[in-house]
């Protein structure tokens, strides 16, 4: 599940690059950081500009969307 948490978060903050101030492509900088640094980046964005309940639509509907494709 690394590799599909580091994509939900890159996800997250291209989608809402232009709200978050986010100037770098999110994923070419994602790979030179921690999941743990890219995971705590997008929850104080996420914070700052009010779009936790967004972050957390984008973890669930991955997670069913992984889901489903796993149990065909």
């Amino acid at each position: 599940m690394r590799n599909e948490n580091r994509y939900i978060l890159c996800n997250f903050l291209d989608q809402y690059s232009d709200h978050i101030g986010l100037k770098e492509d999110i994923y070419k900088v994602s790979n030179q950081v921690s999941l743990n640094h890219l995971f705590l980046y997008a929850i104080n964005k996420a914070k700052e500009k009010n779009l936790i309940e967004a972050l957390f639509s984008e973890y669930i509907n991955s997670i069913n969307a992984i889901s489903k494709k796993k149990s065909l």
